[in-house]
């Protein structure tokens, strides 16, 4: 068996995603998953924050003004459980089970974002990126600027944030921040920050 990931062709919200230039889609993401608000993206970006609101704007015409939609609250808690898990404990199989067939997992990365699409490819990732932390890390089921999301911190540091959508009791994106300046934005909206 292969342990590199693979990208593969992109359907349906990466597809959306794909519909936006680079600044409309690092907005949109920002604004959508992590509910970043304008002055954050704007400072993240380095760009104006009214230039972020027109961003925002566009992006969603694009996309059809399509918001990302979660399953309820006890179902949802549910399924984040399981997956922070699965994926903890590096049992691919059970991670597949709770994946939907078209899982988008998306990645900070710089100025260039390559989606992995599928259970198996965002299955490894998740596993991956779990291992990174080691057994130092401590995780937690949390919500992010309104966004469910698991938060790892090690030795007390903020290592990583993965925001997670759900839809019919399946993950079915992700969207992982990695970034020690992404992270140092998030940071500030955590609860607890001053």
């Amino acid at each position: 068996m292969n342990s590199a990931l693979r990208v593969v062709a992109v359907p349906t919200a990466a597809a959306l995603l794909e519909r936006l230039t680079p600044a409309e889609r690092a907005v949109f993401v920002l604004r959508e998953a992590f509910s970043y608000g304008y002055r954050e993206i704007a400072e993240v970006l380095d760009l104006s924050e009214a230039g972020c609101r027109q961003l925002h704007r566009r992006g969603r015409q694009r996309i059809g003004g399509r918001r990302m939609s979660e399953a309820p609250g006890a179902r949802r808690r549910r399924s984040v459980e399981g997956f922070m898990l699965a994926a903890s404990e590096g049992d691919l199989a059970a991670l597949e089970r709770i994946l939907a067939d078209d899982v988008v997992a998306w990645a900070d990365g710089g100025e260039t974002v390559t989606p992995l699409v599928g259970r198996r490819e965002v299955a490894r990732y998740a596993v991956d990126v779990l291992a990174r932390f080691g057994s130092a890390a401590e995780v937690e089921h949390t919500e992010v600027n309104g966004q469910t999301a698991l938060v790892a911190r090690v030795g007390g540091e903020l290592a990583g944030v993965i925001a997670i959508e759900i839809a019919d009791d399946r993950v079915t994106a992700l969207w992982s921040v990695l970034s020690a300046t992404k992270l140092a934005v998030i940071t500030r909206e955590l609860p607890g920050a001053e």
